[in-house]
């Protein structure tokens, strides 16, 4: 008796681990536990009913009871992986209507820009191609350096000839809260570090990509006192 229900405790323990992986070990602990205890009230009324299928067939209804829900918040869980999964997969569908450039939903997707380079974003892919395109000399994910020579962090572009940062805050939008504020707090630290060890940097925005052009003027010439400079050779 003792090793049957050993193996028991086993096969309840794993199916709750393999079944519900999203749980905390103490949840599955207790969804375990639970499980247990309707095979052993299971147990427990055939044994008083002398095996009586009445009290089986109310088990089993009461089981169903529980199950039901269960089942239903497991699908709408898989439901929300499947829809976050497809998010940030593949790259978005093309549409003939304008672009919207007010988020870039395409983080986590690999695009290869004019240079040859693979990006991590459909809007790293715009920016590098419009450097390409205005002749202006860049680095993709050269590290900043603090004073003290630790890595900061891998900004999207480095523009050798005006030693100028550009970082593309794609996410900064998202409309997964939980995604966003962390992002956010991440893109505050880069910003707050890049200020205190006087390093020089634009910040473009998916909503700036509908406009890069003057955008990216603009900001570059508040930078460098100038506008770009064309590198033809």
């Amino acid at each position: 008796m003792g090793i049957w229900m050993e193996r028991l405790h086993t096969i309840c323990y794993n199916e709750a681990k393999r079944t519900f992986p999203v749980l905390s070990s103490l949840k599955r602990k207790v969804l375990y536990a639970l499980v247990m205890l309707d095979i052993l009230f299971a147990i427990s009324i055939l044994a008083l009913s002398g095996g009586s299928l009445r009290a089986l067939t109310g088990w089993l209804f009461l089981n169903l009871l529980a199950i039901i829900p269960a089942a239903a918040i497991k699908v709408g869980l898989w439901q929300r992986r499947r829809k976050k999964a497809r998010f940030y997969g593949g790259p978005r569908k093309q549409t003939r209507s304008t672009p919207d450039y007010a988020q870039d939903r395409t983080h986590g997707t690999r695009y290869v820009t004019q240079n040859g380079e693979a990006v991590k974003s459909g809007g790293e892919k715009i920016i590098a191609d419009y450097l390409h395109d205005s002749n202006i000399r860049y680095e993709y994910e050269k590290s900043a350096m603090a004073a003290s020579n630790r890595r900061i962090s891998r900004p999207d572009f480095y523009l050798s000839d005006y030693g100028v940062y550009v970082e593309y805050w794609g996410m900064v939008n998202t409309p997964h809260e939980h995604t966003r504020q962390e992002y956010i707090k991440s893109m505050d630290w880069k910003i707050a570090k890049y200020h205190e060890n006087g390093i020089k940097f634009i910040s473009i925005y998916p909503k700036d990509l509908g406009n890069l052009d003057s955008v990216f003027k603009k900001r570059l010439r508040e930078k460098t006192g100038s506008g770009p400079k064309r590198n033809d050779a």
